[in-house]
Parts: structure tokens; C-alpha cells; sequence
């Protein structure tokens, strides 16, 4: 009862379904049935029965294999399709059987762990599945087969088994297993007797369940088979193998070959015609001008296509693939005036191109409906909700409560009502000023804060010196709330408990997508469509996860969260915004027995087209092919796979009634060299003289090119990027949107004065001229001018436009050494000042004052708050630092006490000063505001003078008094300078009021007579654990009032040029070695060759500033030479 017609989709086929379908749908008709494999060429036969051949389609059901065994399934009450399981769950069955560690699966029990392994397992679980392998009979076979001592194979049968167990019992179905629950009701079911006829069109190869179902049905019912299939060609062996096998044997009466079409590529993959001619370059037409216009007799018959319609193009990764696509497309709709929907775009898989082509396509305005899939995991509502539930997990940070706070699905009315303003963004930067690393965990941190506020330094030119409590307060109470939500999960529990509660706690905090959008909504109508189709796709994701409480014990937290997550990550998610007569864009596999009038071929590359296939590590093809040979099982072997990508690609070879362009890339997006698909040598040798382009990866280069020549097909992005490229101004009609116009007049201005040879600096470079606003009231400090002394540039952006980078914090290593020379500072400053109060260094304190036992208090306080504040890494390791800050400072004790001996006193601590600094400038004489912060000042009785100890803390080496001088001169050390200036202004009177001192001549508590106190100088104490030994605590580094004396000059001249270059607003860069950690690089020109070299060159703008970085001090007078006695 089976009448087999075989041939090619295009046009044999196609038409001689046509011509049956015409002679039984004549009125009166009866009901007749035409069976598809896949839903993309069901809609392709609804449109050629409708639009092309105006077929009636009265009584005529149209239906994939799939929708077949639904309906019959569905006649019989039996609503299974609602019980169907995805890839995900099942391999996550075989996770769950195997964390078991079974003594059966000896051998895979070790893939427990290895989330590819349950996939790889699966997928071969699933093959001995759809050929309806019977477990008991394989094991009896493989005793008594060369597999016997294959225990690993056998372990996986015994898994198949248990795998079968589990079906029966707990009717864990897939797609495919609809064909095998629908085989007995076929001779029952009333609908099928009802049709006249049965049409099988388009399937080359069945699993075993749907080929059971197919031979069941054309034994019972009148049917036609139209099968692909160009008998005993190479390309077709594929095919060929699994006709001769399994359907010849069921035709009655004669096979009917259809041969009508005669193709330039019909001898593709046949090996009796000589290969090997040579690629030969012919003028760049575009397909446009040639496709499908001969008029000279080299048009085939059928097809319609000729041999200048076929081209190869090469190209540079998948953005510059699907560029000339796009522009392929637009010459065909405007110049030959084709239809979208009659051009299709196939690669062998989309894979690669989820993001490049809908760009793409939207940016030149194309239209597509595509098979097009991403990772579920991708989407933003996805990866949200994702990041909501990690913050239950102990290792959640700080950026992932924000990626929740700062999302716009955040249902704040829901979520925190009593919140009216939530400013994540504020929130973010108070974490950053208090030391807030990890999530919510960290929120008590915040409770100090409540009244205060949090200080914010770096904004205080801006008037926003502190957040105010308020927010602090609302930042907490939103992370408490948050952690409410995330408490009620337990610990440890069923599948089904997990779901749930993570289901509540999405509803709760995040806004569900409905068709409705209300207030909360950020997005527009098709984005919530989109959104919609996602957070339906999760709810499924959640509902296979929860069928798992049926074959898997409880389970903890972390791994619920992991298996979610990798539910989302295999699960495939369509895009659903889809254009209805768009360009079709298809994978391979889909586009099995479409048509298109252009077809493009993306992807013709090695390893993807044909795809790279290699044997089943479980099931080895010689364990197939004894299945099949032995035991009747149709099991595929895994090396066959290279004969279907043969036939896939014939069939898309004929599928282009007018052009078809073949896309290979030479090199991917970095530039690594790629290998072309060897299916283009068989292209080649088929059509001699195939015309091939070359499309440069250059931007330059591509406007010489086909088709980026034609500028009708540029976008205006392009349009701008070309013209700004090529120095050109183009129209304002030419120029797009009045912003882009904008933009560009601004930015070709701007690279007129960047790229300038004169050698001048200009406003580009930093020399902005004077800024009044800023001079204006602007106090300088040693650290700022520093900045000036090192890159004018970098104290540009940093103190003028008030830019700062916020380095990210990590505390796996412990404190860094800014955090260490902090604590050193506050513990050193606090625990002398306590020292002091109580006479220890007046030589009268009580017999209970231990230092150390005073140190140890201080510093338990210091590093107590220092923890409430900051992040502080690993516990051990933190212990640790503290051991070795207390160590430290503890040799700093003994060694200062030494260096202090009877002469020297601690008498003041961390003291603010400020004052005015005269500073002789090209406008007479200016007195500048200064600022500074003096770690302790020590007072010397018989001398009547005062020094200043100034802690460094570095990882470096330790410098000599000589290059402490030269430091200060060229402007990269101030703080002596600026430290004994303005502590002449300032210290007297603390000095006065803490020690009682009077004024000249009067009479002092310490007996004398009274002096003006004058400075020593500056010492710094250079803390250098990893410069200085073991036993030294720090190196005493002097500049001295004699040294400040003998340097006068220098320092005018440094002042007067630091001072005088920040009013006048020069600003300019000077590259050097502090480039390397400057924060200003990122914004910086210093690798701009014309920056640079102005830089260099304006001699006029620059000379001061590098001649006071060229400065020396005076050096000092040589020691003189003890003669030797003996000499």
C-alpha cells in the first residue's frame, strides 16, 4: 500500500507532491494527510500549496511526525505532552544515579562530579533509547561477544536498564517517545481511517520509534512516500543506506525516480569526475547583477540556476560575514526588487551568530524570521534571577547584590514599600567608602553610620562630602529585607521545596512579565514579549527541576543553585520577535527540503561545516554496528555522520532557484587564520572559473570592495565612520540623525586639533588656559602638587575635573600595603598620644604604664574598627598581619626610644595645620592657601627647637637624605618643604599652649628664658620590611633646616613654576615610568603619536616644567680622610 517516489526536494519532489495532492483534493474531496519532519518545512509546503500553486486545502491536515503522534495520543484522552521532559532533566537523572555510586556502574561512578560527562552519558543513553534497545537481550549478546570483558560498556547497559525501570515507573517521557506511546492506536485511531491518502514527504533518516510508527501506518493506510534520494549518488549514501534497509522493502509496485532536474552541482561529492581545478578570480559582480539572468541557454532546467550565479566570498569573522550578507540583501530587494522572504541565510548551525546577526540585520534594516537560539542563562531577567539566589550562597560579593539592586526588574514596591527613593547608586558608593566586599552578610557594618552618615572625600569639592544616614539606614534596611527573603530557604530539602521557594521569592522581588505592562515596566512592547517568553521558559525550567524530587533524595542549597543554573545554560531559549516575511535564517538541519529564489551559506568552515564528528566514548561504533548487524537494533554509528553532512549540503546546493553565495572566513575575529570548509574544492571543481572575493578586513581597504563600494549600502553608522576616516564632511541629508550630525561636526573638529603637525600644545593636550572658577579659593596640598611636579595631565583629571578610579579590592592576599602603612599611622599616632598624656615621655609616668601592654589596647581597637570598615581577606591571614603590625611596631618603640634618648620629646600627634605659602609668581608675589597633616611633632627642651617625624610605609627601598633633597627640588617629594613651612606658622602657638612657653625674653616653666622655637627639620621614618633587617624597625631619612637653606633657590624656582603652571592652565602630559600605575591612563594621550610629540616639541610650554625635574641639590661636602698611621 506504499507508492515511493524519489528525487530531489527541488523540483522533482516538490512538484509531484503537488501534482498528487491536486488529483485527491479536487472537489469532492475526501480527507488526505501529508506527514513532515520538521515544522520549517510544514511551513514551507503551506506556502508553496497556498501562495505558489493555489492548491485548496480543504480536508487536507498538514502535520509534523510530532503533531501526529500528539493528536493520536490526544484522541485517546491521553494527555502526555504535559509530562514531557527536556535534555537538562535527564541529564541530571544520570547525575543523581550515579552520585549513588552504584557497584553495577563500575566505571562511571567517577563522572559524578563531571557535569560534561552526565551529558556525554546521556546522549549515548539516549541513542540505545530511540532505537528501542532491549537492555536484557544486549547483556546476554555482549557475553558472548569479544565485549564481554568491556566492563565500562556493559556498566552503561546496566544504566540503560535502570534508566528504562525508571521510565515505566515514574513515565519519564521526551519528544521523540511520542512515536512509540502512539504505535497502538494507530489501527484504532477513527481520525486516521477517515483519510484517503497519506503523504510521507521529506524525511531521510527515522529513529526507531518513528520508523515503527511510519511502517505501521503504510501497512494499514493507502499512502505515498516522497523521499530524497538521487539513487546510488555520493552524496546520497547517507540516505541510500537507510532506503535500501528499511523502506524498499515496503514499496509496492514500481519506485518512481524522478531525474527531471539537471544541476550545475549534480556531480558533487562523485568521485568518477576529475577534481582539482584551480580557483580563478573573476571581476567582483555583484550576485544581484548576474543571479539568475543569463537569456543565453545556461539557464538549468528545473532549478533555474546558473553557473554565474554561484560565487564564494571570504571574509574576516563573523561580523564582516554577515555585513556583506546584509548588503548582498539590500542590492537584491532595491535593485532586482526580490521579496525578503524569497532569500534565505543558512549556516550549519547559527551557533556564533546570536549576536552579530540580528545587529546586523536591524542596523541595515532587514527583516528576518530565524531559528536563531540562545542559552537561556543569557538573558538579563535570567541572569537577575540568578544573581538574586547566589546571594544566598557563602561566597556571594558585592557585585552581585548590586547587579540585583541596580537591575530595573527589581519590584521595589513590592519588594520594600516603605521605601520611596531606592539609589542603588549612591548605595554602591557608600559600600566603597565603608570596605563592604561581600553581600548581604556585611550589612552590620552599616549600623555605625546610621547617624553620621558615610564621609566621601573624593566628592567634597563637589559639596557632597558625606551620604547622608538616611540612605545609610535605607541601604540596610533593603539588604535586610533581602535577607529575610533569602533565610527562608534551608539548608538541605527536596527538589520540590527549593522550587517553590525560589518561585515565591522571584514573585516577590522581581516583576512579572505579563502583556499588561505597568508602571514598573522598563521596557517597550516587543522587549516585554521577549521577556515574557523568557520568564515562561524559566517557569519550565523550575517544573522539570522540581519532577526531580521523584527520582532523587534532597539535596543542599549550593547544588540547587548549580543545577538551576545549568538548567538555564543548556536550555535553549527562540527569539520571538520574529518578521513574518523576513529573510529566512536557518540552520542546516532546518532547511532540509526548503527552496529559496537567493540563498546565502554562512559558516563554510573547517570543523563546522561538516562539523567534526568523533566515535561514542561509551559506545564505540564497532558496539553499534553489532547491534545493528546482529540483534536488528538501529543504532547510528557516530563516523556516519560525515556522509549526512555531505547530503546537507547537496541539498542546499539545490536549494537556490536563482543565486546561491558561498561564505567562508579566512580568519576569525583576532585574526587567527582559519581553514575553508574542503566542500568548496568540490564546489570549484563542479563550477570551473568560480568567481571569488576577497573582502579585506581593513576599513580602508573594504570601501575598494565588493559590496562595501556601493555606498547605497552603507548604514549611517557606516556612512559617518567613513567620512570622519576619510576627512570627508558629508551633507547634512547624508549625515543621519541631527545627533550623529552633531557628533560629527564636533569630532572631526577635534581630530583636526589632535592630529595637527604644528608643534604646539593645544586645549587637546591639556592646555586649557586659565580657569578663574577653579583658582579661585583653591588650597593646595604637598600630595597635589606632587601630582602637578609628576604629569600636569594627571593632576588635570584627577584634581580639576575631580575624576577618580575605584580600583577593585581584593583580600585574598591579605592587606595590601596601603592599608598596612594606614593602620600603622592611626595605631603609632593614638598609641604615643597615650604614651604622652600619661608622662612617659616627660620621664614622670606612674609605675603601671607599659608601653606594650598600652600597644596591645591600641591596636585590638584599631584593628576591631578597621574590620567593622574594611574588608580583611582570609581570617588566618589576617590573623597573621596583626601578629606581624604588633611585631613591627614594637621595634619601631625600641629603635625611636633610642633615637628619641634624652634629647628629643613626643609632644604632638596627627595635627592639621595650614597656612599661606608665598610664592613669587609672573604677577608679582601671590600667597597660596596650603593644607597638610603632621604625624608627630617632638620638641627639644635645651635646644628650644621643634622636628617633624613623617611615617612612610613602603615595599621598596629606602632612600638616602641626598635623594630626599633631590626629590623636593624636582617636585616629587614636597612634604619637607611644605611641612617646615607651614609648621612655622602654626606650631609656635600649640607649642605655646602645651608647654607653657612665653613669649621673648619671658621667663619659661622649665627655667630660661623664652625664644622663638625654630624647626630642626623633617625626618621621615621609612618603614622597609622588606629593604631593612629583621631587627631595625625604620630608617631615619633627614631634611634638615641647613639642607632647606642650601636649596632656597631651587625650591623658589620649583614653586614658581608648579604654582604658575596650575594658574595658567597648562596641563599637558609627561610620559614616564609613573605612567605604569598612574590612574590616568585610561583617559591619557600619551600613546597618541601626535600628542606625544607636541609634548615633546613645545619647547615654549614645557621648558620650565622640565627644567625643574632636571634640579639638583647642592651636594653635600666630602668627609674628610682620617690618614692611615701605619702609612
Amino acid at each position: 500500500m506504499l507508492h515511493v517516489v524519489t528525487g530531489l526536494f527541488q523540483p522533482d519532489l516538490e512538484q509531484a507532491l503537488v501534482s498528487d495532492l491536486r488529483s485527491v483534493t479536487t472537489p469532492p474531496s475526501s480527507p488526505c494527510l501529508v506527514l513532515v519532519p520538521s515544522e520549517s518545512l510544514r511551513t514551507q509546503l503551506k506556502w508553496v500549496f497556498c501562495i505558489e500553486k493555489g492548491l485548496p486545502l480543504f480536508n487536507v491536515h498538514l502535520l509534523t511526525f510530532h503533531q501526529l503522534a500528539a493528536r493520536l495520543l490526544e484522541e485517546q484522552g491521553r494527555q502526555v505532552e504535559v509530562r514531557l521532559r527536556g535534555e537538562s532533566f535527564f541529564r541530571e537523572w544520570v547525575h543523581q544515579r550515579l552520585r549513588r555510586r552504584d557497584a553495577d556502574f563500575t566505571g562511571l561512578n567517577e563522572l559524578a562530579s563531571m557535569p560534561g560527562g552526565w551529558a556525554a552519558l546521556w546522549a549515548t543513553l539516549k541513542d540505545l533509547k530511540d532505537a528501542r534497545v532491549d537492555a536484557g537481550a544486549v547483556l546476554e549478546a555482549f557475553d558472548q561477544s569479544p565485549f564481554s570483558a568491556d566492563r565500562r560498556l556493559q556498566a552503561v547497559i546496566r544504566l540503560y536498564r535502570t534508566w528504562c525501570e525508571d521510565q515505566d515507573h515514574h513515565s519519564l517521557y521526551d519528544h521523540d517517545d511520542l512515536a512509540v506511546l502512539a504505535l497502538d492506536l494507530i489501527s484504532t485511531s477513527p481520525w486516521l481511517r477517515q483519510q484517503a491518502h497519506i503523504f510521507y514527504y521529506g524525511f531521510y533518516d527515522l529513529t526507531q520509534g518513528q520508523l515503527d510508527l511510519f511502517q505501521t501506518i503504510v501497512r494499514q493506510y493507502p499512502a505515498t512516500l516522497y523521499f530524497p534520494l538521487l539513487d546510488q549518488h555520493p552524496a546520497f549514501r547517507f540516505a541510500q543506506q537507510f532506503f535500501d534497509q528499511r523502506v524498499r522493502g515496503l514499496a509496492t509496485g514500481t519506485i518512481e525516480h524522478k531525474v527531471e532536474t539537471t544541476s550545475p552541482f549534480r556531480d558533487l561529492f562523485d568521485p568518477s569526475r576529475e577534481s582539482g581545478s584551480q580557483k580563478v578570480n573573476v571581476p567582483e559582480v555583484p550576485i544581484a547583477d548576474n543571479a539568475g539572468a543569463s537569456g543565453d541557454g545556461t539557464r538549468h532546467a528545473g532549478t533555474g540556476l546558473a553557473r554565474e550565479s554561484c560565487r564564494l566570498i571570504t571574509v574576516s569573522g563573523a561580523n564582516d560575514e554577515i555585513e556583506v550578507v546584509a548588503k548582498e540583501i539590500l542590492a537584491l530587494a532595491h535593485e532586482r526588487r526580490i521579496p525578503f522572504h524569497d532569500v534565505g541565510v543558512v549556516g550549519r548551525t547559527l551557533n556564533g551568530y546570536e549576536d552579530v546577526l540580528p545587529r546586523v540585520f536591524s542596523a541595515h534594516g532587514i527583516p528576518f524570521q530565524a531559528t536563531l537560539r540562545r542559552p537561556l542563562s543569557q538573558y538579563p531577567f535570567s541572569q537577575i534571577l540568578l544573581r538574586l539566589l547566589g546571594l544566598h550562597l557563602p561566597n556571594s560579593d558585592r557585585n552581585a547584590t548590586f547587579d540585583v539592586l541596580h537591575s530595573p526588574f527589581v519590584n521595589w514596591q513590592n519588594f520594600c514599600p516603605d521605601l520611596a527613593t531606592p539609589r542603588p547608586g549612591v548605595w554602591e558608593q557608600l559600600t566603597r567608602e565603608v570596605g563592604i566586599e561581600q553581600g548581604p552578610q556585611e550589612r552590620e557594618r552599616l549600623v555605625p553610620f546610621f547617624e553620621t552618615g558615610v564621609p566621601m572625600p573624593h566628592k567634597r569639592r563637589r559639596g557632597e562630602e558625606t551620604i547622608p544616614g538616611e540612605e545609610v539606614r535605607n541601604f540596610w534596611h533593603a539588604l535586610e529585607r533581602l535577607t529575610q527573603l533569602l533565610e527562608k530557604f534551608p539548608e538541605e530539602a527536596g527538589w520540590d521545596v527549593f522550587t517553590d521557594q525560589a518561585l515565591a521569592l522571584m514573585d516577590r522581588v522581581l516583576i512579572k512579565p505579563s502583556s499588561d505592562l505597568g508602571v514598573h515596566a522598563p521596557q517597550t512592547a516587543p522587549e516585554a514579549e521577549r521577556t515574557a517568553g523568557v520568564y515562561q521558559a524559566i517557569l519550565e525550567c523550575f517544573a522539570e527541576i522540581r519532577a526531580l524530587t521523584d527520582v532523587s533524595g534532597p539535596v543542599g542549597y549550593a547544588e540547587f543553585h548549580s543545577t538551576l543554573t545549568r538548567f538555564m545554560e543548556e536550555r535553549l531559549a527562540r527569539n520571538s520577535s520574529q518578521a513574518e516575511n523576513g529573510v529566512r535564517v536557518v540552520d542546516a538541519m532546518a532547511a532540509r527540503g526548503l527552496s529559496f529564489r537567493y540563498l546565502f551559506v554562512i559558516g563554510l568552515t573547517d570543523h563546522v561545516f561538516p562539523r567534526h564528528i568523533r566515535e561514542d566514548g561509551f559506545f564505540r561504533d564497532s558496539a553499534r554496528r553489532f547491534l545493528d548487524v546482529n540483534l536488528g537494533f538501529k543504532i547510528q554509528e557516530k563516523t556516519r555522520g560525515y556522509d549526512e553532512e555531505k547530503l546537507l549540503f547537496y541539498l542546499l546546493m539545490h536549494a537556490a532557484k536563482e543565486g546561491i553565495t558561498l561564505l567562508a572566513q579566512r580568519s576569525d575575529e583576532e585574526g587567527r587564520t582559519t581553514i575553508p570548509s574542503w566542500y568548496l574544492q568540490e564546489v570549484e571543481r563542479c563550477v570551473p572559473g568560480l568567481a571569488a572575493v576577497d573582502v579585506p578586513k581593513s576599513v580602508l581597504h573594504k570601501s575598494q570592495a565588493t559590496p562595501y563600494a556601493d555606498e547605497a549600502r552603507w548604514t549611517p553608522r557606516e556612512r559617518l565612520i567613513r567620512h570622519v576616516l576619510q576627512r570627508h564632511e558629508p551633507v547634512r541629508a547624508t549625515a543621519g540623525e541631527p545627533a550623529w550630525w552633531q557628533m560629527l561636526e564636533n569630532g572631526l573638529a577635534a581630530l583636526h586639533e589632535q592630529e595637527s603637525d604644528r608643534p604646539r600644545l593645544n586645549a587637546y593636550d591639556g592646555v586649557t588656559g586659565p580657569l578663574p572658577e577653579y583658582w579661585k579659593g583653591l588650597a593646595l596640598s604637598a600630595t597635589s602638587l606632587q601630582r602637578y611636579a609628576t604629569c600636569p595631565f594627571q593632576y588635570f583629571v584627577q584634581n580639576v575635573l575631580g575624576l577618580h578610579v575605584s580600583r577593585p579590592t581584593s583580600r585574598s592576599q591579605g592587606l595590601g600595603a596601603l592599608e598596612v602603612g594606614t593602620l600603622l599611622h592611626e595605631i603609632l599616632g593614638k598609641w604615643y598620644d597615650r604614651l604622652e598624656r600619661r608622662g612617659w615621655f616627660a620621664g614622670h609616668a606612674p609605675p603601671d604604664c607599659k608601653p606594650l601592654g598600652i600597644l596591645k589596647q591600641v591596636a585590638e581597637t584599631a584593628f576591631r574598627e578597621f574590620e567593622q570598615q574594611n574588608p580583611v581577606g582570609p581570617a588566618l591571614l589576617w590573623e597573621m598581619q596583626q601578629e606581624q603590625i604588633v611585631a613591627m611596631l614594637e621595634r619601631i618603640f625600641e629603635q625611636d626610644t633610642l633615637e628619641l634618648g634624652n634629647e628629643w620629646r613626643p609632644i604632638l600627634f596627627e595635627e592639621p595645620v595650614k597656612g599661606e605659602m608665598p610664592v613669587r609668581g609672573a604677577k608679582g608675589t601671590t600667597s597660596l592657601s596650603m593644607t597638610g597633616q603632621l604625624d608627630r611633632v617632638d620638641w627639644s627642651s635645651s635646644l628650644r627647637r621643634y622636628r617633624i617625624i613623617d611615617y612612610k610605609f613602603t615595599g621598596s627601598s629606602v632612600m638616602t637624605d641626598q635623594a630626599l633633597a633631590r626629590a623636593v627640588v624636582q617636585g616629587t617629594r614636597l612634604q619637607p618643604l611644605l611641612y617646615m613651612e607651614l609648621a612655622g606658622q602654626g606650631i609656635p602657638s600649640l607649642l605655646e599652649q602645651k608647654l607653657g612657653l612665653g613669649k621673648d625674653g619671658e621667663a619659661t616653666v622649665e627655667g630660661g628664658l623664652c625664644a622663638a622655637p625654630a624647626c630642626e627639620g623633617v625626618w621621615f621614618y621609612v618603614v622597609a620590611p622588606g629593604d631593612l633587617p629583621e631587627e631595625q624597625g625604620f630608617a631615619p631619612v633627614a631634611f634638615t633646616a641647613e639642607t632647606r637653606a642650601d636649596v632656597a633657590p631651587q625650591i623658589e624656582t620649583l614653586m614658581t613654576t608648579l604654582v604658575e603652571g596650575i594658574r595658567q592652565g597648562k596641563f599637558f602630559i609627561v610620559p614616564g615610568r609613573h605612567c605604569d600605575w598612574c590612574d590616568a591612563r585610561a583617559v591619557c594621550h600619551r600613546t597618541h603619536p601626535a600628542s606625544a610629540r607636541r609634548a615633546r616639541e613645545d619647547y615654549k610650554q614645557i621648558r620650565a616644567h622640565r627644567n625643574v625635574r632636571r634640579q639638583q641639590p647642592p651636594k653635600p661636602p666630602a668627609k674628610p680622610v682620617k690618614k692611615d698611621d701605619a702609612s
